[in-house]
């Protein structure tokens, strides 16, 4: 689908591959807007809602609507078709990032050699096409990936993801320059993130500990730096995350 505006500025492009344009949409406004999901899915259900949720929405709208972002949420999408939606989207707008959700959900064409592929194989041949359109185009592709079930069945600090826990793997972990893991911080309580202008104010306590989630940002690997774990919190009702200082 063509971007809200893509002129003159970098630009993003997003293949969603479970999730059709209008939920990523409506995700990206209630972050901006800091507006909860259930009421934006009761205005897009035709529900009434207090105006004050109206103006913050609109005001967000807009802000998208400047934004050079674009979308592609084609479910059967194959390798190809993405590599060459990618290249068109170079030519037309300063694409700078491409966003892919998620890696194991692209398709290969139909050919007899690829359909004997094992799904190690299939991930090693996606993952480095991807590498090379990122270095042919001079731009960061940042593609999602599941992880081993395995790792559900691990305890304590051994739940914290590891590069073998990518699932498939085969070669991601040698294409990629930066591999991340989100998971929820081990033994950790919920803490509910209060916004107070430009300030953010924790309030803990048995009766708040039920809205943001503390999460551990690990960076697995790091080709051009360091590597560690930064902890956030998730407002699970509106989907932002916060840095905790």
């Amino acid at each position: 689908s063509p971007p809200f505006k893509a002129e003159g500025e970098n630009a993003i492009g997003i293949f969603s591959l479970e999730m059709i344009n209008e939920i990523i949409i409506e995700k990206l406004i209630a972050i901006d807007s800091k507006t909860k999901l259930n009421t934006l899915q009761k205005l897009s259900e035709g529900k009434k809602v207090q105006d004050f949720y109206l103006e913050i929405i609109e005001n967000s709208k807009k802000k998208l609507s400047e934004a050079n972002l674009l979308f592609c949420d084609d479910v059967n999408i194959t390798l190809g078709k993405i590599i060459a939606t990618v290249k068109l989207w170079a030519r037309k707008y300063l694409l700078k990032l491409v966003i892919i959700d998620y890696l194991q959900l692209i398709n290969l064409p139909l050919d007899k050699e690829l359909n004997n592929l094992n799904p190690t194989q299939k991930i090693s041949l996606i993952s480095r096409q991807l590498k090379i359109l990122a270095m042919e185009l001079n731009i960061c592709i940042l593609s999602l990936s599941q992880l081993n079930r395995k790792l559900e069945e691990r305890r304590g600090s051994d739940k914290t993801p590891v590069l073998s826990d990518l699932r498939d793997s085969g070669s991601i972990e040698q294409d990629a320059d930066i591999v991340i893991f989100l998971f929820p911080s081990l033994g950790k309580k919920t803490k509910e993130v209060v916004e107070a202008g430009e300030e953010e104010i924790e309030m803990v306590g048995d009766e708040e500990l039920n809205y943001s989630t503390e999460i551990s940002l690990k960076i697995g690997k790091n080709r051009y730096g360091p590597t560690g774990i930064i902890k956030f919190l998730l407002d699970k009702e509106i989907g932002k995350f916060s840095v905790i200082k």
